[in-house]
């Protein structure tokens, strides 16, 4: 007999946060298992789906035993009359499946562990959270919200209790784990980074030469790659301030965006810190093929979180991707454990901020990076990535969380 469970995810079936993170996962545990899943989404224009290529997804999930269930993303003005829109839409909906007998419900990161939380009180769901992180101080810390605005003091309130009464709660760093533990917690706690599937990210031998020919790049040029968004939870200009400073003191550097960004505003932040944007490669959201080609070309990859105090709970994809295709990383001291493993296992450069002093003084080690053999870099990378960031790791955990819920009827 099938077992069902409610995924809410805040997020578009599109985004690569779904798509390489928790989708992998529920269909590990369909396999495994004998799982099936009611799949909850919200919907945002930048992953628009149209309506044919929709009822093909539709088709496919369910025959995979998940049943999809899309929800608009409301965002803009009047934000708090919007969200509470969306609340209000997830209800009906959890309502519904419960009244179908469904009694699990598995959210992703805190905003929709937050609405999980609420009708988890209501209508008796056991939970689920996976990648559990205080966004809330995130979002203030950043200054995208004051401490006394109405976003930040329900969703601070929310995340606090969603943590509190999680049946299983999964995060990302030992910090995090503390955290929760010294709050007396009642469920049960998972040191559980965010990961990637090592089947899917790996390095590609002849990618080098591959985009070599495509983008005219020259066989000696050292490609510096990032890969994300620009600006929110996120460096902004400083990532091509970075570039600049780099392209200065390492002639043979050459640089790589793969963003969500317009091309018209990487052009204008170029501008803003006076960087020629004809260093710079870029593209936008391509197939998921294409980023794997880049990660198994580039010599370093850069992630870049500004280093505010709550950043040491996170625990940020693109790291897990860059180790996985054998790419040693930049990360800035204090976010996440990604500066710690860095130095302990020598697979990145750890700097203080993107600062331009702290950049200039990481100079000496991005060029000795540049300098080491590739063949063995890739393969301490991939290596240490697999044991830090495998998916593996994650799936012996949820194995684990399910065959319980399944014991305890």
């Amino acid at each position: 007999m099938k077992k069902h469970c409610c995924v809410l995810i805040y997020n578009s079936f599109r985004d690569p946060l779904f798509q390489n993170i928790m989708l992998p996962y529920m269909r590990t545990l369909i396999t495994s298992s004998g799982w099936s899943f009611h799949l909850i989404t919200f919907e945002q224009p930048e992953y628009s789906i149209d309506p044919v290529e929709k009822e093909k997804i539709y088709k496919r999930l369910s025959d995979d035993c998940i049943y999809w269930y899309p929800r608009r993303h409301r965002t803009g003005r009047f934000l708090i009359v919007k969200k509470a829109l969306d609340f209000v839409s997830v209800g009906i909906l959890l309502f519904r499946l419960r009244i179908q007998g469904i009694r699990v419900l598995w959210s992703f990161a805190n905003v929709a562990a937050s609405i999980a939380w609420v009708y988890s009180r209501l209508l008796a769901y056991r939970t689920i959270i996976y990648s559990y992180e205080p966004h809330s101080d995130f979002m203030r810390e950043l200054g995208l919200w004051g401490k006394d605005s109405l976003n930040y003091r329900i969703l601070s309130a929310l995340e606090q209790r969603a943590g509190r009464d999680a049946d299983y709660l999964m995060t990302g760093t030992q910090y995090m784990v503390d955290e929760l533990t010294a709050r007396g917690i009642g469920g049960k706690v998972y040191r559980a980074p965010t990961s990637s599937d090592e089947t899917k990210f790996y390095p590609v031998p002849d990618a080098r030469k591959a985009v070599e020919q495509q983008f005219g790049i020259n066989p000696d040029e050292k490609i510096i790659l990032y890969l994300g968004k620009f600006g929110g939870l996120y460096y902004r200009s400083e990532i091509l301030q970075m570039f600049r400073i780099l392209s200065q003191q390492i002639p043979t550097s050459r640089f790589v965006v793969i963003t969500p960004n317009s091309h018209d505003e990487i052009v204008d932040l170029c501008k803003q810190v006076n960087f020629d944007h004809r260093r710079l490669i870029y593209i936008r959201n391509p197939p998921f093929e294409v980023i794997r080609d880049w990660l198994s070309a580039a010599h370093l990859g850069v992630t870049a979180i500004p280093p505010t105090p709550s950043q040491k709970y996170r625990s940020p994809t693109k790291v897990a991707e860059y180790l996985m295709c054998g790419l040693p990383y930049i990360t800035v001291a204090g976010v996440s454990e990604d500066d710690i493993i860095a130095t302990e296992y020598d697979v990145g450069i750890v700097v203080k901020d993107f600062s331009e002093n702290s950049i200039s003084a990481a100079i000496p080690a991005i060029v000795d990076f540049l300098k080491r053999d590739r063949t063995e870099m890739i393969r301490r990378c991939r290596e240490v990535g697999i044991m830090y960031r495998g998916k593996a790791n994650v799936d012996r955990i949820l194995k684990s969380i399910f065959s319980e819920l399944e014991r305890s009827g």
